[in-house]
């Protein structure tokens, strides 16, 4: 890995908030009855009275940066700040001046009063206020490391790895395509190291760390090419690629042959007479009972077992048994190599199984708190006749009273569609106002494609005898159980962003890319339960929302979050809420397992910052 410093220059702006005071000179257009269209030819003077400024990155609200005022305005302009009983002047250059979004209609064109109006042949000399936004731009430097990759290929016998391209270094997410050839009698058949989990010769993979790879090629031993390769061929192949493997069967091998040996040199024609056949039958006798006491003893050991370890344990009594008996398997299917060789491998995957099985069920015994899952449900497929899809998850979650719940989340392709094709419509969010309209209207929307969660939830509560107090914990506890997605409206690729929170998100989560508006309705959720912040409060809100219950989105856009807000009516202590309309929202973390009501990590505490989106 190679680290290489960068120096990125950022833009921040400080603002000014005031009354921009125009006199100009124009030409009346059309007239209206409650007043007249007119173009605006001359500035003839400008006075900016500013009563607020604001610091970067702090960004006043009713603006839109790109939205430039729509006049040529004089490079000095004259300003007034009050300072104090002072009211001070002088001229300032601004690099832009802003028209807050009330003076301007979706078209662009200014909507602004007009006073002091004269006429004079035609000609208009007037006046107009208008609420501005002025900005100085303020440039910073900052170094930034950046980590680029190396690829680490080696080669065992006769064969080469292509890499395209080719470098010395590689960027983050950076493409790279690899593929195994063999040379002349050689046949490739594994990849090692870092790439032991791929069957292909060829991978395609993307750069996110250094990366060590071993291609493996044996010399093919099929003579005449026009025979298809056989089952034997391929595994004679392998038997001489891999030492180990090696190893293990040649001993296995020298074990049947012995086992063999001795039962072949045993006398099979010995005369025991009367008393030796009595006796013989004694020994059958008293070997049967040893064979009951081991088989109850078996019973006991294994019913000790299930009662400290749970069922589970069962595969602990599959690896006695198998030690047991594998053996005497061995020695009947000595005379078939391949076979015993086969056996061999399975007991080795049945031991190693055995443990790695018993040392979960031990960790999760000792552990209190349920582990974040590392995948998301997988997703069923039911193809239905009128062609359309049920998409099916089944997912299994506690509350926070350490209570265990389990149910599938279903949703047909007829809604996914549907709710996609909507969101598609909806205009580009350029204000939070409309960013507000847009949940809205999918919660609105959605209704009807959660009517199989609202079944399976019914299904729940009616069979746990859930109190009406206790159910949202219940409902949220379930969201916050699946693994998170950041969901983008552009690239998931880190470094195409400069804010550095956005940019360690993409580092440390999956992602979703190109989901228009950056968010899913609660359909599109359903699907593949892959979502961020928002479309999880969302689909909650419109959940709870339908039980009735008192709940509300707040976002911020200082921390790039959104919260859920519930009221429950009592006040509660010690938790973290947001007023509104003299009533208590407590906010609640939809992203994280053990979250309760009003707990909220303390980076993202301060309610100064957060607003309501949906009530």
């Amino acid at each position: 890995m190679k680290i290489i410093e960068t120096v990125i220059v950022y833009e921040d702006y400080n603002y000014v908030e005031g009354n921009l005071k125009l006199k100009f000179s124009g030409v009346k257009l059309n007239q209206f009855i409650n007043g007249d269209e007119f173009s605006i030819e001359n500035i003839l003077s400008t006075k900016l009275y500013v009563y607020k400024k604001y610091i970067a990155p702090n960004v006043p609200t009713g603006i839109n940066k790109d939205r430039v005022f729509a006049l040529q305005l004089p490079y000095n302009i004259s300003t007034y700040v009050n300072d104090g009983d002072k009211e001070l002047a002088f001229n300032a250059n601004f690099d832009k001046i802003i028209c807050d979004d009330a003076f301007v209609t979706e078209k662009g064109e200014l909507k602004i009063d007009r006073y002091n109006t004269v006429k004079d042949e035609g000609k208009i000399f007037s006046t107009i206020n208008v609420k501005v936004f002025g900005l100085k731009k303020n440039n910073r430097e900052e170094i930034e490391k950046v980590s680029f990759y190396e690829l680490f290929p080696s080669v065992v016998g006769e064969g080469e790895i292509e890499i395209e391209p080719k470098k010395e270094y590689y960027a983050f997410g950076e493409k790279v395509k690899i593929k195994a050839i063999p040379k002349n009698n050689s046949k490739f058949i594994e990849w090692r190291k870092d790439f032991s989990h791929f069957d292909s010769d060829e991978i395609d993979l993307g750069i996110e760390k250094d990366v060590y790879f071993k291609a493996v090629f044996v010399e093919s031993e099929i003579i005449d090419s026009s025979k298809s390769s056989t089952f034997l061929d391929d595994f004679k192949i392998a038997y001489k690629s891999n030492k180990r493997l090696n190893s293990i069967i040649g001993k296995s091998k020298a074990s049947f042959n012995s086992n063999t040996a001795y039962n072949n040199t045993k006398p099979s024609n010995i005369n025991v007479g009367c008393f030796g056949a009595f006796f013989e039958g004694v020994g059958i006798l008293f070997q049967v009972i040893g064979y009951l006491i081991s088989a109850l003893f078996f019973i006991g050991f294994l019913t000790v077992l299930i009662s400290i370890f749970g069922w589970y344990s069962l595969w602990i009594a599959v690896f006695i048994a198998a030690m047991w008996l594998i053996p005497k398997l061995f020695q009947f299917l000595g005379r078939f190599n391949i076979l015993g060789y086969l056996f061999n491998l399975l007991f080795i995957g049945i031991v190693l199984l055995s443990f790695y099985n018993l040392f979960n069920v031990i960790n999760t015994g000792s552990s209190s708190i349920p582990t974040k899952p590392k995948r998301v449900p997988k997703t069923i497929e039911n193809v239905k006749e009128n062609t359309s899809i049920d998409f099916i998850h089944f997912v299994e979650w506690e509350d926070s009273d350490k209570n265990k719940y389990s149910t599938n989340l279903k949703v047909n392709s007829d809604y996914v569609l549907y709710e996609s094709n909507i969101k598609q419509t909806f205009p580009n969010l350029y204000t939070e106002l409309d960013y507000n309209s847009l949940l809205g209207k999918l919660s609105i929307e959605s209704k009807e494609s959660l009517y199989f969660v609202f079944r399976s939830l019914d299904s729940i509560k009616s069979s746990n005898d859930i109190s009406y107090l206790k159910f949202p914990d219940v409902v949220v506890s379930m969201i916050q159980s699946i693994p998170y997605y950041a969901i983008l409206d552009d690239s998931c690729n880190p470094f195409d962003y400069q804010d550095k929170s956005l940019r360690q998100l993409l580092q440390n989560n999956p992602c979703q890319g190109y989901i228009k508006h950056g968010i899913k309705s609660p359909a599109e959720f359903l699907k593949d339960l892959k979502a961020d912040c928002d479309s999880r409060t969302l689909l909650l809100f419109t959940i709870l929302k339908h039980y009735k219950y008192d709940v509300a989105i707040f976002g911020s856009e200082y921390y790039k979050h959104s919260l859920l807000g519930i009221n429950t009516g009592q006040k509660l202590n010690e938790l973290t809420y947001k007023e509104y309309n003299d009533k208590r929202y407590y906010l609640w973390e939809t992203t994280t397992k053990n979250f309760g009501i009003g707990e909220i990590s303390n980076e993202i505490k301060n309610t100064n910052y957060w607003n309501l989106n949906l009530k």
